[in-house]
C-alpha cells in the first residue's frame, strides 16, 4: 500500500507540471499524461526509439528486425537505485547559467534523468522520427557512447522556427536525415550546428513508394487531389496558417465549382480522434458533396496521391513528398506572411489570393506536358525533396544502423 500510494503521489505531481516540461523538450504535441512508474530498470538495448510516436515507421520501416527499446519521456518514468546513482553521478550536466525559473529548473533536473537513464541503457544508436525534439537534441550533445539519428517528419520553414521554438535555443544534433538540400542552406543560414546532413527525402513517402505503391495497381481515379490542412479551431494555431488554410479552401471550391472535373480530400484526422468530427463538418460545409472524401488511414493521402494527375494545398509535407516522386503540385500560400513561402519553381506556387491568378496557374500546369513538366521541376525536386528510388530513405538509414552494430545489411 505505501509503494502504491507513492507512486499516486509520484505521478500526480509528475502529470501537474508535464506540459511544461513537454516545452521543455520540444515537442507541443505531447500533452497525454504519465502512463506509468516503474520501480525495475528497463534492461539493455542496443537501439533506442526515442518518442514512442510514429514507432511504427521506425520499427517497422528501419528496425523490423533489430531488438530495440522505445522510450517516451513524459509517459513511462523509471524509478531504482542504479537510475538514482546515475542521476547523481550526472549532476554535473546541469546548465547553470539557463536556470532562471522553477520550470527550468526541473527541465534541467529532467535532462539529467532523461541521459542517465539512458547511459543505463547503454545504447549504440539512439534514433527519433520527432528531428526537432529538443530533448532529444540535448541529450545527442551530452552522451558521447551511441549514434544519435534524427529523421525529419515534416516542412520546416524560418517562420516555424521563429514562431514555435524557443527564442534563445538553436537546433544541435549529430546526424540529420532530411528531405533535401533546403535544410542544410536554412539551417546553416540559422547557424543551426547539425554535424552531418543526409538528404535522403521522406522515410514515409520513400517507404510507401517502394514497398507499398509498387505492389499496388493504381489507376488514376482523380484529376486533382485536395491536401485537408484542418487543425481544430480550438486549437493553438497561429493567425497566417488559419488564414493560409481557410483561403486555399475558399479558392478551390470556387474551382470545383467552374471546372467539372473529379476530386478527391484527403483527410487529415483518424476517425477516432475527436478532431475528425470537426474536420468533416469543416470540409463538407466547404465542399458539399463535390469531391470525394478520402478517409485517413496510414498511407491513405499518398494513395490519394497516388490516384489523383495533381495536388494542390497551401503548406504540405505530403505535397512536397508528391513533387519528390514525380507529381504535378500546386502550393499556394493565402496566409500573407511570406515566410510560408516556398522556393519553388513559380509555374508550381502562387503565393497570393487571388483567384484569377489561381485559376489561371492551376490550369496551366494541368495542361502542360509531363515530361516538360519533370524537366522544368527538376532542381525543385532534389532541392525540397531528394527522393532517389534505388537507395530510399528507410534503406539508407537501415544501412547506417547496421554499420554501427556490425550486422548484416
Amino acid at each position: 500500500m505505501i509503494i502504491k500510494d507513492i507512486s499516486n503521489r509520484l505521478r500526480a505531481t509528475i502529470n501537474s507540471v508535464s506540459f511544461k516540461l513537454k516545452q521543455f523538450s520540444g515537442s507541443v504535441l505531447y500533452r497525454s499524461p504519465l502512463k506509468s512508474i516503474k520501480f525495475k530498470n528497463p534492461g539493455k538495448f542496443k537501439v533506442i526509439i526515442f518518442h514512442e510516436s510514429h514507432v511504427n515507421e521506425i520499427g517497422e520501416m528501419i528496425l523490423y528486425d533489430i531488438e530495440h527499446f522505445v522510450y517516451s519521456p513524459f509517459h513511462d518514468i523509471f524509478i531504482t537505485t542504479n537510475l538514482m546513482l546515475l542521476c547523481i553521478k550526472n549532476i554535473v550536466y546541469l546548465n547553470l547559467p539557463r536556470i532562471n525559473s522553477p520550470m527550468k529548473f526541473l527541465g534541467e533536473i529532467f535532462k539529467v534523468y532523461v541521459l542517465s537513464l539512458i547511459e543505463y541503457i547503454d545504447p549504440s544508436v539512439v534514433i527519433t522520427f520527432y528531428d526537432d525534439s529538443i530533448l532529444f537534441q540535448r541529450i545527442s550533445r551530452l552522451y558521447k557512447k551511441a549514434e544519435f539519428y534524427a529523421i525529419q517528419n515534416g516542412l520546416r520553414q524560418k517562420y516555424n522556427f521563429e514562431n514555435w521554438y524557443p527564442k534563445d535555443y538553436q537546433f544541435s544534433m549529430p546526424h540529420f536525415f532530411c528531405f533535401g538540400k533546403l535544410y542544410t542552406d536554412m539551417y546553416r543560414d540559422l547557424n543551426y550546428k547539425i554535424d552531418n546532413f543526409y538528404c535522403i527525402g521522406s522515410l514515409r513517402a520513400g517507404y510507401y513508394m517502394t514497398e507499398i505503391s509498387k505492389n499496388k495497381r493504381q489507376n488514376t481515379r482523380f484529376d486533382i487531389c485536395i491536401i485537408a490542412e484542418f487543425y481544430p479551431l480550438d486549437r493553438e494555431l497561429d493567425e497566417e496558417n488559419w488564414r493560409g488554410v481557410q483561403g486555399i479552401g475558399r479558392l478551390m471550391r470556387k474551382y470545383v465549382d467552374e471546372h467539372q472535373l473529379s476530386y478527391c480530400l484527403a483527410l487529415r484526422w483518424d476517425s477516432n480522434r475527436k478532431e475528425y468530427i470537426e474536420e468533416q463538418k469543416y470540409f463538407k460545409n466547404l465542399y458539399e458533396d463535390k469531391v470525394t472524401f478520402i478517409e485517413h488511414s496510414r498511407f491513405s493521402v499518398y494513395e490519394a496521391i497516388d490516384k489523383s494527375d495533381l495536388v494542390v494545398a497551401f503548406y504540405s509535407t505530403s505535397a512536397i513528398e508528391a513533387l519528390g516522386y514525380g507529381k504535378k503540385v500546386f502550393l499556394c500560400n493565402t496566409s500573407g506572411h511570406s515566410g510560408l513561402n516556398m522556393p519553388i519553381n513559380n509555374i508550381c506556387s502562387l503565393n497570393e489570393l487571388d483567384y484569377d491568378k489561381f485559376k489561371e496557374k492551376l490550369n496551366y500546369i494541368r495542361y502542360m506536358d509531363y515530361n516538360n513538366y519533370l524537366e522544368i521541376i527538376q532542381k525543385d525536386r532534389e532541392y525540397l525533396m531528394n527522393f532517389d528510388q534505388q537507395n530510399p530513405p528507410h534503406i539508407f538509414i537501415r544501412s547506417m544502423v547496421n554499420d554501427v552494430l556490425g550486422t548484416k545489411k
